[in-house]
Order: C-alpha cells, then sequence, then structure tokens
C-alpha cells in the first residue's frame, strides 16, 4: 500500500571472502515461487534464481508450490531451517491478503520470516468492458451510482483484487456487485465476453486484453503512470488517498543471520538495477523495485494493517 521504494538504494560494501559460505557453499538453494509455472511469479521467480546462482556460484532451484492463495509454499518456507538455503518469493497474496483473511493459518507473515528485499510491483489496473460507457474513473462511479448493481469480477473471495476493488468503493463512496471466479483468467474472459462489467487486476494479465482492445483501461493504483500505457494513476482520476500494488519479495525463514540477510539483500539489489533483469520483468508488466530488509518488514505490516480493516468493514468471510 505504500509509495513505490525508490532505486538507486546505497549498497553495503562487498563482503570479505571468509562470508563466502553464507549461504553455505556448494549447496543448492531452493526458491519456493507460490504460484504454479508459467505466470508473472513464475517468470520473476525464475530471473531472481538467475541472479543469486551466478552471484553465489551455486545452483538455485526454483520450486512451485502453489495453492491456497500463496499459503501453502509460505508456510513451507516458514517452517525451513534458517540456514539461508530455502527462500520464498513472497507476495501480496502470501504476505497480505491472505493472512489477514485467514488469521489461523499456519504461520505469521512477518514474524515467521526474515525479511530480504522487495523485488518488484506488478501494478494493478482497473479495466471495464467496451460496452460500459465510461472513459473515466468518475465517470464509471458516476454510471455504477446512476444504476446499481454493476457486476465486477475477481480472483476469488478475498482474493487482493478483491480486497483493491472493495478499498476502492470505500474510498469512491458507491457500491458493485462481487462475482467472484477461480482465478484472472476465467473473470478477464466474462469481462471481454461481457458477462461482467468491471475487474481490477494485475497489469500482466490484462495487458494483451487491453491492446486488443477487449476491454478498456481507466486507471492504474500506482503513483505514477505506468511506462509504455497512457493510462491515468487512481490518484490522478480524483481519488488522492488510493494507492495500491501488487508487489513480490524474497524473504527467508525467521532467524536467519544478519550478514547472510545483508549478503542476499545485496545482490538482489544490485539485480534490480541490472537491465536485463528489469528487461524480463517488463515482459509481465512488473517494475523492479528494491528495498531494505527493515522496509520490506514495515510494507507487509503496514499491508496487514491495511487489509485487515478493509476485510472487517467489508465484512469479508473466507471461503
Amino acid at each position: 500500500m505504500s509509495a513505490l521504494i525508490a532505486l538507486p538504494i546505497a549498497f553495503a560494501a562487498p563482503w570479505a571472502a571468509a562470508q563466502s559460505d553464507l549461504p553455505p557453499a556448494g549447496k543448492p538453494i531452493r526458491l519456493v515461487v507460490t504460484f504454479p509455472a508459467g505466470g508473472a511469479a513464475d517468470l520473476i521467480g525464475r530471473a531472481v534464481g538467475q541472479k543469486l546462482s551466478v552471484a553465489l556460484n551455486t545452483p538455485v532451484i526454483v520450486e512451485n508450490r502453489a495453492g491456497a492463495a500463496g499459503a501453502i509454499g509460505a508456510d513451507y518456507v516458514a517452517k525451513a531451517p534458517p540456514d539461508g538455503l530455502t527462500l520464498v518469493l513472497g507476495a501480496t497474496s502470501s504476505h497480505g491478503t491472505t493472512p489477514a483473511l485467514n488469521p489461523k493459518l499456519g504461520y505469521d507473515p512477518v514474524e515467521d520470516f526474515s525479511p530480504i528485499a522487495m523485488v518488484a510491483h506488478n501494478p494493478i489496473i482497473f479495466i471495464v468492458h467496451p460496452s460500459v460507457p465510461a472513459r473515466t474513473l468518475q465517470e464509471f462511479v458516476a454510471y455504477a451510482k446512476a444504476k446499481p448493481g454493476v457486476p465486477y469480477g475477481s480472483n476469488g473471495i478475498g482474493s487482493y483484487n478483491h480486497l483493491a476493488v472493495e478499498l476502492f468503493k470505500m474510498q469512491a463512496q458507491f457500491d458493485l456487485l462481487h462475482v467472484p471466479y477461480k482465478g484472472a483468467a476465467p473473470a478477464l474472459a466474462d469481462l471481454a465476453g461481457g458477462q461482467i462489467q468491471f475487474v481490477a487486476t494485475d497489469l500482466a494479465s490484462a495487458a494483451a486484453f487491453i491492446r486488443t482492445g477487449k476491454v478498456r483501461a481507466l486507471g492504474t493504483a500506482t503513483d505514477k503512470r505506468v511506462a509504455g500505457f497512457d493510462i491515468p494513476t487512481v490518484i490522478e482520476s480524483g481519488y488522492p488517498k488510493y494507492l495500491v500494488n501488487g508487489w513480490y519479495s524474497i524473504l527467508g525463514p525467521k532467524g536467519m543471520k544478519p550478514e547472510m540477510v545483508a549478503r542476499l539483500h545485496d545482490i538482489l539489489a544490485k539485480a534490480t538495477m541490472d537491465q536485463d533483469f528489469r528487461d524480463k520483468l517488463e515482459v509481465v508488466g512488473a517494475i523492479p523495485v528494491t528495498s531494505t530488509p527493515a522496509q520490506l518488514r514495515a510494507y507487509i505490516q503496514n499491508e496487514m494493517t491495511v487489509w485487515t480493516a478493509v476485510i472487517k468493514i467489508a465484512n469479508i468471510k473466507s471461503e
């Protein structure tokens, strides 16, 4: 929910050769991605894995442990030994919306992890079916107020885009009819087909639909316009308090040695400024960003605070 973490940042001095066993030399690292292969998270995880492998001169195995909106993979890493050999690509759902919706998960998104670095934001975008008579967000809000029951789709009850719309409804003071789907693909298919009229989703999922004119983009929930897309932000559209980012970060289990966290952080912070890494993320509409471990911890704490409040006010119950 906070603003994009600025690049560049100051890097620590290179670590001495004596610290080359952090993580333990010669042993492969497992990087758990909490979503299936083939999507934006998987591509970002593999780009991160490649950078870690080269910098540490050790194999990095990307392992997809999907399910329960990211909770299965996150829980696995939370319970792993804190030796630097098991990391997770944490995301909006695994370390934000899912634990906010279900506090009885087997892990705490803040206390059970060693935060290392933010690596990317995946902008959330508001889109409508072309038949909707609205060219701006303010026009859409007026349209929905005049026509109660306008249907919008999400990835499911309690998903990040469900909560993102609920937050926008609170700030813009209007209502919509929620139609939950089992993922982004069926929701976007029904939006393109006209069965629903509005969706908030990640830019990676929506880009092809926007470029082919199957949907109309009204706004991005970012602090500035996304390069390559001439789409106003929600903020400049008249809603100055609305800022939501899909995000990805690298974390390890609780209890990792500070020097180990620092070394991994330095590698990742440098990677986010490498052009080849940025080019890979651009393919899925993601924006490379970085943070210190302390900034990442504070970011996740803020996400939990915001989404817990949205869930309570909107009276959203887990399925």
